[in-house]
C-alpha cells in the first residue's frame, strides 16, 4: 500500500503545483475572468503567493509538499483495513484528497490572519478563512479522482515489513507536519515583509492630470517693440490680505534688463493647481475689487531694477487650490509659471479683478514709488 499511496501523494502534489501556477498565469494575461478560470482549473495557491517576494518559491514548494504528504498520509492510513478496491476505494481516496485540500485552505487562511495580527476586532480572526477553505476543498473535489485511480493501481512492489510501514507512515506524518507548519510561517512573514517595505517607501508626488494653461493668451495681439520682453523680466507673487470671504494678493514685475523698456498697462493672468497642470479656468475682469483700486491703464517705463506691483482681488471659499500664476506682462507676451505663496482659493466660480501694472506703493508713506525706484 506503500508505493500507492506515495503515487497518490505525488500525483496530488503536481495537481496542487499545476493549479496553483496555471490559475495565476491564465489570470496575469487577463484572458477570462478569474471566476470563469477558477471552475475548471482551481486556485490552490492564493495568486498573491506568486507576486510576494520571499513568497514567490518556498509558499508553492512547502504547499505542494505538504499537500502531496497528505494524500499519501491518509491513503496509508486507509490501508491498515486493507487495501482500497474498485468504486468505494476509489471514493475512499477522493475523500481523503478534498479533506487534504481543505486542510490547506485552513493553513493559508491562518497565515493571512497572523499577518495582520493583532486584530482590530476578534471577528477578524477567522476572516477569510471560510473561503480559503471552500476554494481549496473544491479543488480536491474536481481535481481528487485522479489520485484516487492512481492509488488503487495494482500493486507493483511486494508488501514490507509492517514495521517498515509504520516507519514510512510516521516520516510521512512528521514531514507533513513539517512543511503544513512551515507554509503559513513563510506565507505570513512574507506578507508582513512586503507591507513594511511598502509603508516605509516614500509617497509618490502625485501626477497633475489636466491641461495647463495656455503659454500665449488666446487671441489677436498687436506688441509694441518697446515693450518689455518677458526673457528680460522676474515675477513674483505675494500673499495680500483677507476680510469676510473677500481676499487679495498681488504681482511684481522687476525688470532685470540693461535698459528701460514699457508695460502698456495691465498682466495678463492665469491659474493652476500645478506647474504643469490642472489649469483653474477662473474668469479674470480688469479693475479693482472691495479691496484693490484700478489706476487704470497708464504705459509704465520700467528702469533696468525697477519694480511695478499689479493687484488681484477675489471672493474666495477658503479652500485654497491654485499655488501656480501664469503672469505675462500684457496679453500677448508668453506668461511665465509664478508659485504662489501658499495656494490661493481661486475658483472657476470666482471672478479675478485685476489692477494694471503700478508703483509699489511706499510703506512709510502715502506716495507710491516710483517706477524707476
Amino acid at each position: 500500500m506503500r508505493s500507492s499511496a506515495v503515487r497518490a501523494g505525488v500525483v496530488a502534489g503536481l495537481l496542487w503545483l499545476i493549479g496553483g501556477a496555471g490559475y495565476a498565469l491564465v489570470t496575469w494575461f487577463g484572458g477570462l475572468p478569474g471566476d470563469v478560470v477558477r471552475l475548471l482549473l482551481p486556485e490552490t495557491i492564493p495568486v498573491a503567493v506568486w507576486h510576494t517576494p520571499g513568497a514567490e518559491i518556498l509558499v508553492p514548494a512547502l504547499s505542494t509538499a505538504a499537500f502531496g504528504l497528505l494524500v499519501a498520509g491518509g491513503v496509508m492510513l486507509l490501508g491498515r483495513r486493507g487495501r482500497p478496491r474498485g468504486l468505494a476505494g476509489v471514493l475512499a481516496v477522493w475523500a481523503v484528497v478534498v479533506l487534504a485540500a481543505a486542510i490547506m485552505g485552513l493553513v493559508f487562511g491562518i497565515a493571512a490572519a497572523s499577518a495582520s495580527w493583532p486584530p482590530p476586532r476578534t471577528a477578524f480572526l477567522v476572516q477569510g478563512v471560510p473561503g480559503e477553505i471552500a476554494r481549496t476543498a473544491y479543488a480536491g473535489v474536481i481535481g481528487g479522482w485522479l489520485p484516487a485511480l492512481v492509488a488503487i493501481l495494482p500493486r507493483t512492489v511486494a508488501p514490507r515489513a509492517r514495521s517498515r510501514r509504520r516507519i514510512a507512515a510516521a516520516a510521512t506524518a512528521a514531514a507533513a507536519l513539517v512543511a503544513l507548519g512551515l507554509t503559513p510561517v513563510v506565507w505570513s512573514g512574507a506578507i508582513r515583509d512586503a507591507r513594511d517595505a511598502r509603508a516605509a517607501e516614500p509617497a509618490p508626488s502625485p501626477v497633475p492630470t489636466g491641461d495647463p494653461p495656455a503659454e500665449v493668451a488666446p487671441g489677436s495681439w498687436t506688441v509694441d517693440p518697446a515693450w518689455c520682453v518677458p526673457e528680460r523680466l522676474a515675477f513674483t507673487a505675494t500673499e495680500g490680505d483677507a476680510a469676510t470671504g473677500h481676499r487679495t494678493a498681488a504681482v511684481t514685475v522687476t525688470n532685470t534688463g540693461p535698459s528701460p523698456c514699457v508695460l502698456p498697462g495691465y498682466p495678463d493672468l492665469a491659474f493652476a493647481e500645478s506647474p504643469t497642470g490642472i489649469a483653474v479656468d477662473a474668469p479674470v475682469a480688469y479693475g479693482g475689487s472691495f479691496m484693490t483700486e484700478d489706476p487704470g491703464p497708464v504705459e509704465r517705463t520700467l528702469d533696468p531694477g525697477a519694480t511695478l506691483t499689479a493687484q488681484l482681488g477675489w471672493d474666495g471659499p477658503g479652500n485654497g487650490t491654485v499655488g501656480f500664476l501664469w503672469v505675462a506682462p500684457y496679453p500677448g507676451a508668453e506668461r511665465t509659471v509664478v508659485p504662489t505663496p501658499r495656494p490661493f482659493d481661486i475658483t472657476e466660480d470666482a471672478t479675478v479683478f485685476v489692477t494694471a501694472w503700478q508703483p509699489i506703493p511706499d510703506p512709510a508713506g502715502d506716495e507710491p514709488s516710483p517706477p524707476g525706484g
